[in-house]
């Protein structure tokens, strides 16, 4: 046993020396050990098993950092005891929304512009196969729920969904190309809900249904396609799924430009932070003589991306591409057809902040409530095994909102949705309302609506 405690210790020391890359360099600590992606445990015959939980599949560098474990382990003299170093990828705790079959969904993200025509649902498509190609397990929601674009730009009009043999109510999501997708689109979703028109906030529930009634089983990440506009959707899809961070999708034109600030305006009220911006149809690449054109005009990417907190790295420019054209046109999106580069950076991207953003806040729990007593909504948060607990008053909340307070007004549900985000329904009949945990913690943080 000696022996082991001694070998275990010199193995978590040279464990400690070595940094995850796929942190930022301004993160501290960056070792495997403090992060918690290495655990070291002891076997049976005296050898010693270190397990590397890497987060994510698609972790571009994780094979590098099982190497340099090894290597690491293998000359912390640990007196010849065997090693083995094993993978896995098993997230950062807690699942994105309350609903079952989201249990082992690990991150959502949102591909957003405000603007119709703009190319969200190709940009959607493309990113999802190209993370898919890196190794990670993905899903796609199609929340257009008054248009839905998922069938018909992969060929599935025809597409029917099966019952999970979870039970349950829930459905399986059509996989295709291995990615798993969900549409109002799919021949008996759209037979079933009657193929009406959907109003106000009805379309929002249709939409919450195809993220609460579907078993996407163990995700990485869980695209989800955004409809135009700032409507009933947005803000149902913000209430029933914790969205890490949003994809904007523009085009050159000003008034792209013009809506997609409109949604960036909805995005801060909601606490979505933005990934990276996506300039659609930017650039035309001559095929004969080289030369490269923007026929749409110079732009607006690197603009928006400056209000939305976005440095240039972030921004990425697709061409206006014959082949993603055809392939939309004859249902051949994620097929083997060469994508342009921008999607592989943009995926390698979304793995990156993702990752960071979560890590940043895995240690940080949580826990909000209504005090019907005090009418106060209690926000406490625990760090370090202690608990500092926040009252934040009703009139605080709603004003947050720009909406006024009844004086009767109170909530009628406080849920936390996968620790990111907490949605407020209240007594006057306004429904999901969410504000993101950092603000909630910011209004505690300036005493902002205290309340005894």
């Amino acid at each position: 046993m000696r022996r082991f405690s001694t070998a275990a210790a010199k193995a978590l020391a040279a464990l400690r020396r070595v940094d995850d890359p796929l942190l930022r360099k301004t993160t501290r600590p960056r070792d495997v050990v403090s992060t918690g992606l290495a655990e070291v445990s002891p076997r049976p015959d005296g050898s010693l098993a270190v397990s590397l939980d890497v987060r994510t599949a698609a972790h571009p560098r994780a094979r590098d950092v099982a190497e340099a474990c090894s290597a690491a382990i293998e000359h912390s003299g640990c007196g010849g005891v065997e090693v083995d170093v094993t993978l896995r990828a098993s997230g950062f705790g807690a699942a994105v929304g309350a609903a079952d079959g989201l249990a082992r969904v690990r991150s959502c993200v949102a591909v957003a512009s405000c603007k119709g025509g703009v190319g969200k649902s190709t940009v959607c498509a493309n990113l999802a196969f190209a993370l898919a190609a890196k190794g990670a397990r993905v899903g796609v929601v199609d929340a257009d729920v008054h248009g839905p674009s998922v069938p018909t730009l992969l060929g599935l009009e025809d597409a029917t969904v099966e019952a999970s043999p979870a039970g349950g109510g829930l459905a399986l999501p059509v996989e295709h190309r291995g990615v798993r997708f969900a549409s109002a689109g799919f021949a008996n979703v759209r037979s079933a809900s009657g193929g009406g028109a959907l109003r106000g906030p009805l379309a929002g529930r249709v939409a919450q249904g195809l993220f609460s009634r579907t078993d996407w089983g163990e995700l990485d990440y869980l695209l989800v396609d955004l409809p135009p506009g700032v409507g009933d959707v947005t803000l149902a899809v913000c209430a029933e799924v914790a969205v890490e961070g949003a994809v904007l999708v523009t085009t050159p034109s000003r008034l792209a430009r013009a809506d997609v600030v409109r949604g960036l305006a909805l995005q801060d009220e909601l606490g979505v932070p933005t990934l990276a911006v996506v300039e659609n149809m930017a650039v035309f690449n001559c095929d004969n003589c080289g030369e490269a054109a923007r026929p749409l005009g110079d732009g607006h990417a690197f603009e928006l991306a400056a209000k939305a907190g976005v440095g240039a790295d972030g921004v990425f420019e697709l061409p206006l591409d014959a082949r993603l054209a055809a392939a939309n046109e004859t249902g051949g999106v994620g097929a083997n057809v060469q994508r342009p580069a921008a999607f592989a950076a943009l995926a390698d991207r979304i793995v990156e902040e993702v990752y960071n953003a979560m890590h940043a806040r895995k240690d940080r729990l949580v826990d909000v409530r209504y005090d019907a007593s005090a009418n106060v909504v209690r926000v406490r948060r625990f760090l370090d095994g202690a608990a500092d607990e926040f009252p934040l008053s009703v009139e605080a909340l709603r004003k947050a909102r720009g909406r006024a307070a009844p004086a009767d007004a109170t909530p009628t549900r406080v849920a936390l949705v996968g620790n990111r985000s907490v949605v407020f329904d209240w007594s006057d009949r306004v429904r999901d309302d969410v504000f993101s945990v950092d603000e909630l913690l910011e209004m505690c943080a300036k005493g902002s609506g205290a309340a005894g």
